[in-house]
C-alpha cells in the first residue's frame, strides 16, 4: 500500500515582489548617473568660477605648475574662523635650500591674486610650493600670515605674524 502524500507547493518568496522590470531599473540608474553627474557638474562650477582666472593667470606665469586656487572659511558654519585664501602651485626647485627663490615666487603669486580677484575679503593668505624630487620625499614649503603682509620681504626675517615652514612626506614622482 502506497500512501501518496502531496506536499505543498514550495512558494519563491519573490515571485511576486518585482517592483521594476530590468529594463525599467537600467532606466532608473542611468537617469541617477546623469542627476549625479549634473549635481557634480553645479557644485564644481559654482565652487570653482570665481577662481579660475586665477588659475589661469597662475599657470601663464608658472608653466607646469598644476596651480589650485581655493578659497572660502574653514569650518564655516562656526563663528570666529578667518577666510583663507590659498594657492598651491608646484615648482621645479627645493624651496628649503633656495629660499629666496621661494619669496619670490610667493611675491609673484600675491601679485597675480590681487590683478586677478578681490582678496581684501579675506583675512588670511597662505601660498603652498610643492617640490617633487623624484625618488625623494616631496616638500611642502608653506607661507601663511595676514593678507596685509604680502609681499614678503626677499631676504631676513618675516612679520611676526607670518609663518613659514616646510614639510617633507610622501616620496615624489
Amino acid at each position: 500500500m502506497t500512501s501518496e502524500t502531496s506536499t505543498p507547493p514550495v512558494d519563491n518568496a519573490l515571485a511576486d515582489s518585482r517592483r521594476f522590470g530590468g529594463r525599467a531599473l537600467v532606466f532608473l540608474m542611468l537617469g541617477f548617473g546623469v542627476v549625479m553627474t549634473g549635481i557634480m557638474f553645479a557644485y564644481w562650477e559654482l565652487y570653482t568660477r570665481e577662481f579660475r582666472p586665477l588659475q589661469a593667470a597662475i599657470a601663464a606665469e608658472f608653466p607646469e605648475s598644476t596651480p589650485r586656487a581655493i578659497g572660502g572659511t574653514h569650518k564655516s558654519h562656526l563663528p570666529g574662523h578667518p577666510s583663507v585664501m590659498r594657492i598651491i602651485i608646484r615648482v621645479d626647485f627645493d624651496p628649503r635650500s633656495a629660499e629666496q627663490q621661494a619669496r619670490e615666487a610667493a611675491n609673484r603669486l600675491t601679485e597675480i591674486a590681487r590683478r586677478k580677484i578681490d582678496i581684501s575679503k579675506y583675512q588670511v593668505f597662505e601660498i603652498f610650493l610643492t617640490y617633487n624630487d623624484p625618488e625623494r620625499l616631496t616638500t611642502n614649503w608653506r607661507v601663511a600670515g595676514p593678507i596685509d603682509k604680502f609681499p614678503l620681504p626677499l631676504a631676513g626675517s618675516l612679520p611676526e605674524d607670518v609663518l613659514m615652514e616646510s614639510r617633507t612626506g610622501e616620496p615624489g614622482t
